[in-house]
């Protein structure tokens, strides 16, 4: 496991868990991540991190959906946004010109989280 999954994971377990608490709810089941290409992260490192980190918070047991986005620059000469086909070359897939100015790719967010609900009692 990686220090840099585990920081990670630590901050996503603080903030998820902030959430369910204002929302009251105990327990969370489903965190939604957007990680960029060039985030630096290493989805099966940041699932084994995230299992330490969580132990004991309202994210225990709760499923990382993690959704894999692409590096997509601005292309100056075609005035147009493309998804690069390989994050190792910044030049655009149409024109083959250098294309430096990056719009998305590095994120690394929670996009959602899905609680759970607590049973509902009736009384009677």
């Amino acid at each position: 496991m990686s220090v840099h999954e585990l920081s990670i994971a630590r901050n996503i377990v603080e903030i998820v868990s902030q959430v369910a608490m204002e929302e009251k709810s105990p327990r969370v089941s489903v965190i939604h991540l957007q990680i960029g290409a060039l985030s630096c992260v290493v989805p099966s490192a940041l699932e084994f991190a995230f299992e330490v980190a969580s132990q004991g918070t309202p994210t225990e047991g709760a499923r990382l959906q993690m959704e894999c986005m692409p590096v997509v620059v601005h292309c100056d000469s075609c005035e147009t946004e493309v998804a690069l086909e390989s994050p190792q070359s910044f030049r655009c897939p149409r024109c083959a010109q250098p294309t430096p100015t990056l719009v998305s790719g590095r994120e690394l967010e929670i996009s959602r989280v899905e609680l759970e609900e607590e049973p509902i009692c009736a009384h009677g």
